[in-house]
């Protein structure tokens, strides 16, 4: 998914980053609201499929929104260090799912791409 965002974000495919911020709030909000065991109802290739797009879609688009934001950064150690801390934050978000299921983990991950989309249109206009 990572790969496929690159190649989105080169061939431009996807520019605005209000849109992204939308799909991923989307996407994420689907996976929350969406009832995984009644994918067991479901002839085996669709589980495959659908179980795939829960999991891929959201990497997909808060993939391609990192690029589309990173390209505008000045500072590109700045902007992957802060990449990094928020790989760790997620893989502490990811072992909280152990104790309290996947769903509160979407909400969460739901909230922190709302702060990141705060600051980054806190940013964009001017004072």
């Amino acid at each position: 998914m990572v790969l496929f965002a690159n190649l989105v974000v080169i061939r431009r495919w996807f520019e605005n980053r209000n849109l992204q911020f939308g799909l991923l709030m989307v996407t994420l909000l689907i996976c929350y609201l969406a009832p995984v065991e009644n994918l067991l109802a479901l002839p085996l290739g669709l589980q495959w499929l659908v179980g795939s797009l829960l999991v891929a879609l959201p990497i997909l688009f808060s993939s391609i929104l990192f690029a589309i934001v990173f390209q505008t950064r000045h500072a590109a150690a700045l902007a992957l260090g802060y990449n990094v801390l928020g790989a760790v934050l997620g893989g502490l978000m990811e072992y909280n799912a152990m104790l309290l299921g996947t769903k509160p983990l979407y909400l969460l991950s739901m909230i922190m791409y709302l702060g990141a989309f705060y600051f980054l249109r806190k940013e964009a206009t001017p004072a």
